[in-house]
């Protein structure tokens, strides 16, 4: 009968070592699976930013260049506004990328 009990308290502890393995490494599926999320969606943002710079950076020239047409028709009467929030935008990334 003593060993049948030992097996059975044995089998019980590798149960709950085999239950207790699995639980962490889900945990550390979970937790790589969200750190390579995050990464992805930095470098999302990163890129919308850069764009957006890009995009910004040439509407300023086209604009400071007279060439307003191409704006004007995109935008109408907003157009000089749309000019004005880009300087202020390249202004914040530059204020933050000097940070």
């Amino acid at each position: 009968m003593k060993p049948l009990v030992v097996i059975a308290c044995l089998v019980i502890i590798a149960a709950g070592g085999w239950y207790g393995w699995s639980e962490w490494q889900a945990a550390q599926r979970a937790s790589e699976q969200a750190a390579e999320e995050a990464e992805y969606e930095r470098r999302q943002e990163s890129f919308e930013r850069e764009r957006r710079r890009n995009e910004c950076s040439k509407q300023i020239a086209d604009w400071d260049d007279g060439n307003r047409r191409s704006l004007i028709q995109d935008y109408g009467d907003y157009a000089e506004n749309i000019v004005d929030n880009c300087r202020y935008l390249l202004k914040v990334y530059e204020n933050n990328s000097a940070s």
